[in-house]
């Protein structure tokens, strides 16, 4: 039941990575307030939009004067790097990182977070005493600072990682831990990883009574959290009620994981989902509705030939006890006698299996051998127990000793308070009431700061849209096209001036349509950046040249974002020159790679400078941002994304790059056809 499990939650430790934004004990500066409320606010876009999010990291450093709030912008851009995939520049990151920890000794918060970022990117690879070597040092750094705030997440992900790696009482000891630290910091946004990860450690100890009485404790918070987290939640209590044989509660969960994992979008999260409401599905004997699951997670799997092992073996086995719960016993047989590695297997997964190898041998009439496999699977049942019997023990004794020192250390605070005098007494009262006092009076500044600079921004918002639309007003495109319409008759007699003047009414009425919609043909779209590149050679002379190279075999038909082209070709033509001259080119080429069709607008000018503002207040930045936009807003509708990029050449070359690629059978929205 949780075979793909490990695999995501690690995400919810990614999203634990910024507890410790915003709760330094002194006064934040302004830089500090707003990456921290940055990176608050864009939490789910580090796994949603990784690329354009890291965009947004690296222009806010530019913009940053306090040192730790760059290095801490550089911290989290490493973990985009990594769920990239691109280990080099994780590497770097970190260096960066750890040598301006190296010369400020009083970073160690900061150094205490970067390795508490490591421990998640090994977790990720299943690396996990690494991690849990990751975690120790970022606590042992966190601890020396005078934010520990931090110390939260450190135990939450020593937790998941000893989790993982079996160590199920230390699990249980760490969340204790946090939960601890939590209640010593009044920390009530902490309260629900830890009353999670608390019911999943006791579901596995098969302590329903205590798991459950920890998802009571985190339901409530559900609201408050991310995505990952209500996934991950509604996932471990369907694993529990899934152990009690309660199936129908067990459905209700998984259902609700199901929705969160849809959400999210996120394929793997939904393969999970539907693994386990498959096989809960299929326990209550619905096996029409059961079939339709198991078989997507049959696609899922085949499409992912590196998934993990256990990933393939838990879909093949559980395809296999539909076989047999179907009669189809001879696809039964073919799928249980795939081979697997039984040391990379959890025992629960053996059980189960062995059981069903039972039952395939007992419908062929092969009795002798159903027994030996039902010997295997009780064999198999009776190390979980004595596995789940021997972390009882351990965790009842860590719990024990826990309590038991927390016991003593109250008792001895009760007599240190007691022999203290009346004077002594009402100092620390007064000390703690001003501590608390100044840390009210910082929140409050905080806040009122985030909150004036939120209400700035929708002001700034809103008058920026009244602008756009006085200026859409002033003149009707329309009226302009009617105008010019009417007044070309009149032009005959001068023939000099009628091509210009058809030329510049077809760019208008060109113009005019592709404002309207979001697709257009590929061959409509070249046609009208033509016409638009011709009548700017004729007000402002050949230069830069405009070279056209569209394969034969591209579809005219095909279709493309309205103005994908023009947008960028005209930037060009008004940016990329200071002083145009013979040399100064601009190459546009349409070919077919098979899969779909890749357009590229190069030019040899100065290169590409983000944020640089022109002179012009009529630029196309704004073009290329909405139409970036665009792209991301349809890439969400399609499996197979539309790829935007831009970027200067490599030396010795000089000049831009833009690139698009459609896949073959992208989506666009309905309407766009004539």
């Amino acid at each position: 039941m949780k075979a793909l499990q490990n695999l995501t939650i690690v995400f919810a430790a990614l999203c634990l990575l910024a507890v410790g934004c915003g709760r330094k004990p002194a006064a934040p500066s302004a830089d500090a307030v707003r990456v921290d409320s940055f990176l608050h606010g864009h939490m789910d876009s580090i796994y949603a939009a990784p690329a354009r999010t890291d965009s947004l990291m690296a222009a806010m450093q530019r913009t940053v004067t306090d040192s730790a709030a760059y290095y801490r912008l550089e911290l989290f851009r490493a973990v985009i790097h990594n769920l990239a995939g691109d280990s080099e520049a994780v590497r770097r990151s970190h260096r960066a990182v750890l040598s301006w920890c190296g010369r400020h000794p009083d970073a160690a918060a900061l150094e205490g977070q970067l390795w508490n970022h490591r421990g998640v990117m090994d977790a990720i690879r299943s690396q996990y005493d690494s991690a849990c070597a990751d975690y120790a040092r970022a606590y042992a750094a966190i601890s020396c600072s005078s934010d520990r705030r931090e110390l939260i997440s450190v135990c939450i992900n020593m937790a998941d990682a000893q989790f993982w790696a079996g160590r199920v009482p230390r699990a249980a000891e760490f969340y204790r831990r946090a939960l601890f630290v939590a209640d010593s910091l009044d920390s009530e946004s902490d309260y629900f990883p830890i009353y999670a990860g608390l019911g999943q450690v006791y579901t596995e100890l098969e302590n329903f009574k205590e798991a459950h009485r920890y998802f009571s404790k985190a339901r409530p918070l559900l609201a408050s959290v991310t995505q990952y987290e209500v996934f991950h939640y509604y996932l471990s209590l369907g694993n529990c009620f899934y152990y009690e044989k309660r199936y129908p509660e067990a459905l209700s969960a998984f259902r609700q994981g199901h929705r969160a994992a849809e959400a999210l979008g996120n394929p793997l999260f939904v393969t999970q989902a539907e693994v386990n409401l498959g096989e809960v599905l299929l326990l209550l004997g619905r096996k029409a509705e059961a079939r339709e699951f198991i078989r997507r997670c049959e696609q899922f799997v085949s499409q992912h030939p590196d998934a993990d092992p256990s990933v393939r073996f838990y879909v093949g086995s559980l395809a296999a006890d539909l076989a047999l719960a179907e009669g189809r016993t001879a696809d039964a047989g073919r799928l249980l006698a795939l081979p697997f590695d039984t040391s990379r297997l959890a025992v629960r997964y053996l059980e189960l299996h062995y059981s069903r190898l039972q039952r395939y041998a007992a419908q062929q009439g092969d009795y002798q051998t159903a027994y030996r496999y039902q010997q295997r699977a009780r064999d198999y049942a009776d190390t979980l127990r004595s596995r789940q019997a021997v972390n009882n023990v351990a965790e009842f004794t860590f719990r024990y000793a826990q309590d038991t020192t927390l016991l003593r250390q109250r008792i001895a605070l009760s007599d240190y308070a007691a022999k203290t005098s009346r004077q002594r007494t009402y100092i620390v009262a007064a000390v703690v009431l001003l501590i608390a006092l100044t840390l009210a009076a910082v929140a409050v500044v905080v806040n009122q700061r985030r909150r004036n600079e939120r209400r700035y921004r929708r002001q700034l918002d809103r008058m920026t849209r009244l602008r756009m639309d006085v200026a859409r007003n002033r003149m009707s495109p329309h009226y302009i096209f009617n105008v010019l319409g009417a007044a070309l008759p009149r032009f005959r007699a001068y023939p000099e001036l009628t091509g210009p003047l058809e030329l510049l009414i077809d760019v208008l009425r060109g113009n005019l349509l592709a404002s309207g919609r979001t697709s257009v043909r590929i061959d409509e779209e070249v046609a009208l950046v033509k016409r638009y590149v011709e009548l700017r050679q004729l007000s402002s002379g050949p230069y830069p040249a405009v070279r056209w190279s569209v394969a034969e075999d591209v579809p005219v038909d095909v279709r493309v974002p309205a103005m994908c082209l023009q947008i960028p070709v005209e930037n060009a033509l008004k940016h990329a020159f200071t002083r145009p001259d013979a040399s100064s080119a601009i190459d546009v080429e349409v070919r077919s790679t098979g899969d779909g069709v890749r357009l590229t607008v190069t030019d040899n000018g100065e290169g590409f400078r983000p944020g640089s503002s022109h002179a012009d207040d009529r630029s196309t930045g704004t073009g290329l941002r909405v139409l970036a936009q665009t792209i991301e807003l349809l890439n969400r509708r399609n499996s197979r994304p539309l790829r935007f990029g831009i970027h200067s050449q490599r030396p010795p070359s000089r000049g831009t790059v833009v690139e698009f690629f459609v896949p073959v059978d992208y989506h666009f929205p309905a309407g766009d056809e004539e």
